[in-house]
């Protein structure tokens, strides 16, 4: 279900294309690995934020290919600089799993809401 909900998010939803830059917001969780997934087979530029060090550390170890560098702090709004620090942030694509804070230069921004 994680798959087809970030597939339908990104893909459909969203068009994205290869090459293109995507912010994913809680990209530990299961829908934020497959997101992350699917945008690498993509050859898409990945910037994720993650909340403690373990996680950080958890999505370097599953995804050799994601920059950890391109790994912010969902906890405050450090990951703007390390978005906007890039010279990408017109062809980023937001995909995010609640409300949250959203870079105004951001060009496309897709919110996937879990309802229980």
């Amino acid at each position: 279900m994680v798959y087809s909900t970030a597939y339908y998010a990104l893909i459909v939803r969203a068009n994205l294309r290869p090459g293109e830059s995507v912010l994913i917001h809680s990209g530990s969780g299961g829908v934020g690995q497959a997101a992350i997934s699917i945008c690498l087979k993509m050859g898409c530029e990945v910037f994720t934020t993650v909340g403690t060090k373990e996680k950080k550390d958890y999505l370097t170890a599953t995804f050799p290919d994601l920059k950890p560098e391109n790994i912010g702090n969902s906890r405050d709004l450090s990951f703007e600089q390390m978005v906007s620090y890039e010279k990408c942030v017109e062809q980023i694509c937001c995909f995010s799993f609640r409300l949250c804070y959203v870079p105004e230069a951001l060009k496309r921004f897709m919110t996937v809401v879990k309802l229980n």
